[in-house]
């Protein structure tokens, strides 16, 4: 559902649900009313020595009522659950939204739009360290030349699995874009971030698929990896520089490597 669709659809129900509730206080006070007659009346049977036509007359006034009354609180209850059901709809709706504007829809992983937030969030606290791997899957345009895009996005969807299924201790694994990943790295060094990133290369090294097509098997994927460390007063810009540069490296040197060594 897009956005306009939501807004439109709550903005219905709202109003809806404001004509309930004014329409229902309408009712009710009309009951109290009449109610408050009634009772009124019944103190004078008694006293005024009414019929008992008069008596009866006055019971079946109580009776509509209280039919009206029960009318009015069924139409009501009905109403709210109806009201229950499209807000639960809704929530689920609203939560796929969420969830498309902070996912990527073809590997699972979080988006790059989900990755600048958060990485912005550390870059404004003083206190907090931390460290990004930088991953671009090697020759990937081959693949897609080779075996077709559907295999390529195979490649992508695996190596995405992969690096997530690799992730520990508050450490998330992004796309980055096209055949780039980016992992962010709480409380790292770069020490540690580095022989993360060797971990995550080596896996990776052996990962194995099937050209669904041709049987064949892909056995020769690989990755390079670029690996820096937080530095104060960073902006966004310049701490992701500072991995590409490291990634181009590793690229030009061979591939299938992490930098620095």
């Amino acid at each position: 559902m897009k956005h306009w669709e939501f807004r439109s659809t709550l903005e219905t129900m709202m109003t809806q649900l404001d004509q309930l509730i004014v329409d229902t206080h309408s009712d009710t006070t009309e009951f109290q009313d009449s109610f408050d007659k009634n009772v009124s009346n019944i103190s004078k049977v008694e006293k005024e020595g009414w019929s008992i036509e008069e008596v009866v007359g006055l019971l079946k006034s109580l009776e509509k009522d209280a039919k009206q009354m029960r009318n009015a609180t069924q139409f009501f209850g009905n109403s709210l659950a109806l009201a229950k059901n499209e807000i639960g709809t809704l929530k689920l709706q609203l939560e796929e939204t969420r969830k498309a504007a902070l996912y990527d829809s073809l590997t699972g992983l979080l988006n790059r739009h989900a990755f600048d937030t958060e990485l912005t969030s550390y870059l404004q606290s003083s206190s907090a360290t931390f460290a990004i791997i930088l991953c671009d899957i090697d020759h990937f345009k081959k693949f897609n030349d080779t075996w077709g895009h559907l295999l390529g996005d195979q490649v992508l969807k695996a190596v995405g699995r992969k690096i997530n299924e690799s992730m520990r201790d508050q450490s998330t694994a992004y796309r980055f874009g096209g055949e780039e990943f980016v992992m962010l790295l709480p409380n790292t060094n770069i020490r540690i971030a580095r022989h993360f990133a060797e971990s995550m290369r080596k896996k990776l090294e052996k990962l194995s698929l099937k050209d669904k097509r041709s049987g064949q098997l892909i056995n020769n994927i690989t990755a390079s990896f670029g690996v820096v460390e937080s530095q104060a007063n960073e902006s966004i810009t310049e701490v992701i520089a500072r991995a590409d540069e490291y990634l181009y490296k590793a690229k030009n040197l061979g591939r299938n490597r992490v930098l620095p060594i």
